[in-house]
């Protein structure tokens, strides 16, 4: 408790000169000189929350190129490159994920004909529930590996999961094709029970999960920790960040609209009656899904070997790092020793200190724990590591958000149905709120020319909630047309706050820990989202979706409420007592 009293404050000190020189209107005669004199060793602007005390980096010989000009950003040529190859990489790796997790639907359902939806269900929750359990450790691991290797066992694995799996899927059709056959059609049995048929939807839903699990391990290793590296060789490594985020959730969002319309185009192709050919038609999607991973794990392995060559700073060697994170690891326990003599001596701790909380090369990605510091750092629980984090309030109101079913996902598109709706209109909707969502990263931009990270935050978070209030409303007034509009509208909120979230993690989370507290935030997202899950178990009628809507309402307002209270208020405080204290 000591050790975190003693590390929020020295971080609000550091946060305060942040906000204030973000907030800054400082012209060109250089007013306000103390403002611009908060830098760090090398001439770096401190950045975002952390308060992580920066060194020049020359002894590693990836110093950033900084411009003459104030302002002007400057991005190394191999660094650009590197840029645009992740761009690549995670096109196809998110085309791809995207068209499996819409083609897995399609063919768990197809096995039982489309008369239950328990398979859809059970193969969703497992991979959650290995997400849940395993995202920490798989982070830690991470953080204790080489990152190409690392990236490369990801890919692997992910892709080999998916691909035995559809293997699987496909061994499943055939028997329940060849069950229609017979005429055996009993609608107490739609689901094949002998024991080849279960031990091969078992294998569905253990490979799916491996895949999902890997797939998230790739994302936090690519986006939480390989461009925050990158971020660190420009000028300015906090607008590159903003922009590449940016474009990283645009790929994301077309290719979420795109992919699941391409593969059902292929699947839509069986709307006959002809159940035969329908059955055919699965097994082109299946070819199709199988295909498309293989060229995916050819394109990942090559993007991430090129990126990792071209930018030196991603390649140090774990040992070499060993002595960086030894050098953290004492400097807490300093930090802790010295909090433990202040609380014992009842001075108030002085708030002023310029000891920061952790001191890192510009290169903190160097910071990582292998060999001998590896048992030390695994002891820490993950749970506490992650708590001890400046951005907690939100990661934990990042976390609430994954509680709401008015999202258009398979709990409100099966309202929707039963009210009536046609499915063309339900795709419609669905494919618009993917839609508005693209928008939202445009309001992200627009927005962070203009204000704080923080009140970006603040902002997309108020403006979610306000629309999912309306949306909670259309219950009353038994509107389904309110529902899907503010539901839909809603979207733009999400994906802003969903930026915002991830620049504040990439600024204030240390390297060494990246994949350990990125993973518990994974797990921590799929642990409210089987609790959403398991609360539909129990309120499974399409009548009760309003008990659902409610829960979810409810988590968004906690989501709310955390992030300004914990994140938002102390943070305009804090501005507010920087620019006081130089007027």
């Amino acid at each position: 408790m000591a050790n975190r009293l003693l590390c929020s404050r020295t971080s609000s000190k550091t946060m305060a000169k942040y906000e204030a020189v973000e907030d800054r209107n400082v012209d060109d005669d250089g007013e306000f000189p103390e403002l611009n004199s908060v830098k760090v060793d090398s001439g770096l602007e401190m950045n975002g929350l952390s308060g992580v005390h920066v060194d020049s980096g020359a002894e590693s010989g990836n110093a950033p190129v900084r411009s003459a000009a104030l302002g002007a950003e400057v991005v190394p040529s191999n660094i650009r490159r590197a840029q645009h190859l992740i761009y690549a990489s995670h096109f196809v790796s998110q085309f791809s994920e995207c068209a499996w997790q819409f083609a897995v639907v399609l063919f768990l359902a197809g096995v039982s004909d489309y008369h239950s939806i328990l398979l859809v269900s059970s193969y969703s929750l497992a991979a959650y529930i290995a997400v849940m359990l395993f995202g920490s450790s798989l982070g830690g691991f991470l953080d204790r590996s080489n990152r190409l290797q690392s990236a490369r066992l990801c890919i692997g694995i992910e892709n080999a999961s998916v691909l035995l799996a559809t293997i699987a899927c496909c061994w499943l059709l055939t028997k329940a094709q060849v069950g229609d056959d017979d005429g055996n059609e009993d609608p107490k049995t739609v689901i094949p029970h002998d024991m080849l048929s279960v031990l091969l939807i078992v294998s569905v839903h253990i490979f799916g999960s491996l895949a999902m699990l890997f797939n998230q391990a790739f994302v936090v290793a690519i986006e939480r920790d390989w461009i925050v590296v990158l971020s660190q060789q420009t000028s300015e490594p906090e607008v590159w960040l903003s922009r590449t985020n940016v474009l990283l959730r645009q790929i994301y969002l077309t290719c979420k609209v795109v992919s699941p319309t391409f593969a059902g185009w292929v699947v839509g192709s069986a709307s006959s009656e002809d159940e035969h050919q329908q059955f055919c038609w699965l097994h082109a999607a299946a070819v199709f899904v199988g295909v498309l991973c293989i060229m995916s794990l050819c394109v990942e392995f090559i993007c991430s070997r090129e990126v990792y060559h071209l930018v030196p700073a991603l390649q140090e060697s774990v040992h070499d790092r060993m002595n960086h994170l030894s050098d953290i690891l004492q400097e807490e326990n300093d930090e802790t020793s010295r909090a433990k003599d202040i609380l014992t001596k009842s001075r108030p701790i002085d708030v002023n200190s310029d000891t920061p909380t952790m001191k890192c090369t510009k290169n903190d990605a160097t910071y990582r724990s292998v060999d001998a510091k590896e048992e030390e750092t695994s002891s820490r629980n993950a749970i506490a590591l992650y708590w001890e984090q400046p951005v907690v309030w939100a990661g934990l109101s990042y976390a609430f958000l994954n509680s709401n079913v008015m999202c258009f996902g398979g709990a409100m598109t099966t309202y929707l149905l039963s009210g009536g709706m046609p499915v063309e209109q339900v795709g419609l909707w669905r494919g618009l709120s993917s839609a508005v969502g693209l928008a939202g990263t445009f309001a992200y931009k627009f927005s962070a020319n203009r204000t704080t990270v923080v009140n970006t935050g603040a902002w997309s978070i108020v403006y979610l909630f306000s629309l999912l209030t309306v949306a909670c409303l259309s219950f009353l007034v038994d509107s389904t047309i309110l529902l899907v509009i503010s539901a839909a509208i809603s979207r733009i909120g999400l994906w802003v706050f969903d930026i915002s979230y991830t620049l504040l993690y990439q600024e204030n989370v240390p390297d060494g820990i990246r994949g350990l507290v990125g993973g518990t935030q994974q797990s921590l997202n799929s642990l409210f989202t089987i609790l959403a899950g398991c609360l539909g178990i129990f309120f499974s009628h399409p009548d009760e979706f309003w008990i659902l809507a409610t829960a979810g309402y409810g988590c968004i307002a906690v989501s709310m409420l955390l992030y300004v209270f914990g994140i938002f208020l102390p943070s305009t405080k804090r501005s507010a007592a920087a620019t006081c204290s130089f007027t």
